[in-house]
């Protein structure tokens, strides 16, 4: 299992084994400072004004379950 520690506001993923000297070299699992802070990216809004509406066509549709007999 690993964790991330921080130290001098650097973030650092330590391993299990190496928690205890990374402990003893300084890093804490809680951050003081970090400076590697991801930038947002902007949302963008898309807006329409007017849309033209098509109807549908009239076409050969099967109006009802008398229309799926066939052969007779």
């Amino acid at each position: 299992m690993s964790s991330t520690m921080f130290k001098n506001g650097v973030s650092k993923v330590f391993h299990n084994r190496e928690i205890v000297e990374a402990k003893k070299a300084g890093w804490t699992f809680s951050p003081d400072k970090v400076v590697n802070v991801k930038p947002k990216m902007p949302k963008y809004k898309l807006e329409v004004s007017e849309v033209e509406v098509k109807q549908p066509e009239i076409t050969t549709d099967l109006s009802g379950p008398e229309d799926l007999i066939i052969g007779e």
